[in-house]
This record gives structure tokens, sequence and C-alpha cells, in this order.
């Protein structure tokens, strides 16, 4: 497994999508603020290099424990934004490290849109949604296709 650098790179932040500390290591943090009532489409997006024919998975550390309703969402979209690769969704829960299902990047496809994204969810006012230490994963072809068992060379 080979991780895309991250950390050194600027991220796009919406009005309401900060830089924050926060994460277990407290590298690379971004949070959304809760008012009490559903808040709207917040995220942090950065546009990456990718290679066709590899295969990406994208991941961040989250504290969604103060989500109230609503969900986030971790995704792999076109460079434009107007589509999506990849995607998982959450809601509330306690603090692990997600991720969205392995992407294989198709043919002529060289750049691509990562999104932490607040959908629409409500916190009380003043708590946070917290993403730390986001990362885009190269995977390679056999650990995605094989379950881990199987990898190990162990048998079922």
């Amino acid at each position: 497994m080979h991780e895309v650098s991250l950390e050194a790179r600027r991220w796009n932040l919406t009005a309401n999508m900060h830089h924050g500390p926060g994460g277990p290591r407290a590298l690379v943090d971004y949070e959304y603020t809760g008012t009490g009532a559903p808040g709207g489409n917040e995220v942090a997006t950065l546009e990456v290099p990718v290679q066709p024919g590899k295969i990406y998975v994208f991941s961040s550390w989250v504290d969604p424990s103060k989500i109230s309703d609503g969900q986030f969402d971790l995704i792999i979209d076109t460079a434009d934004g107007k589509s999506t690769y990849s995607i998982t969704y959450g809601s509330a829960g306690p603090p692990l490290r997600y991720s969205t299902p392995p992407w294989l990047c198709p043919p002529g496809v060289t750049r691509v849109m990562l999104g932490l994204q607040a959908n629409g969810l409500t916190l009380a006012r003043g708590q946070k949604l917290k993403f730390s230490e986001p990362a885009l994963a190269e995977l390679s072809a056999i650990s995605a296709a094989q379950p881990p068992a199987a990898r190990a060379g162990m048998s079922r």
C-alpha cells in the first residue's frame, strides 16, 4: 500500500468548515462547529493526481460522537466535483478511521477531488465534527481483490 501525502497541501474550505486541532496526532485537522440547527453542506476539498488502473481508498479519522442528526461523508469525486466515484457515509458513533470502498481509477482520469463533508447534520451549539489525518492510499490489485485470510495464505 502506498499513501499519497495530503499533509502539505492546501484544502479548500466552505464558510463553516475550519482548520482546527483535535485529531489523534493533530496533523491535518478540519472541523465543523454545530449551531444547534441543521447545517448546510459544509466541506473541505482537495484536488489530487491519480493514475489510471490503480486502486485507491480515501480515509480519515472522524469523531462523529456529537452528531444528533444527519451524516458526514468521505468522497472521491471527479475533479470538477460533478460526479462521485466512491463515497462512504457515517452518522453518530465512536471516533474511528472511516474509509471509502476501493475505487479503480478508469482510463483517462488523472485528477480527482477528495471531500470531507458535513452533510446537513445537526450538532449542539459549539459541538464539533472533527476530521483528522485524511489519506489517499493506493492499494495493490491483490489486496483489494482478496480477503485478508487469502492474502496471508490461510484458508477458511
